[in-house]
């Protein structure tokens, strides 16, 4: 790890840990499985809609499209199907499904360094990081 921000843990005791440009995912006895992202910041207040995806397998790395610049906190959704990411220098939250391929992004507007997300009851809240707000 560079920079841990959040974790959280799935039913399937999967880790995952948000770090330096990248999500991390750690099975049950804290082996790497996957990796999304890199240690390289992405583009900075992107618009686009693909995602990183960097599969670790025997010391060897695919990279796919995309990464994230800043990843922070996240939620995993109370089906335990969907992870939400907040990509804060990308100014929008990212979604992923449990196996871990892009669903969709959601922009959070020019500048709103989204930091936090928490999900109750079908509602989603997410903080500013440079607005402070709610």
């Amino acid at each position: 790890f560079r920079e841990p921000r959040d974790v959280c843990v799935t039913k399937d005791k999967r880790y995952l840990i948000s770090d330096n440009h990248k999500l991390i995912i750690l099975d049950d006895e804290f082996h790497k499985v996957e990796v999304i992202g890199s240690n390289k910041a992405g583009k900075g207040r992107s618009k686009s809609s693909s995602l990183s995806l960097i599969v670790e397998e025997n010391e060897r790395s695919v990279v796919e499209t995309d990464i994230f610049h800043n990843p922070t906190g996240m939620a995993i959704d109370e089906h335990d199907e969907d992870i939400y990411l907040c990509d804060t220098n990308n100014d929008r939250l990212v979604i992923i499904s449990r196996e871990y391929k892009w669903i969709r992004e959601i922009n959070t507007g020019v500048d709103s360094s989204p930091r936090y997300v928490a999900l109750r009851n079908h509602l989603m809240y997410v903080t500013s990081g440079s607005k402070g707000c709610v």
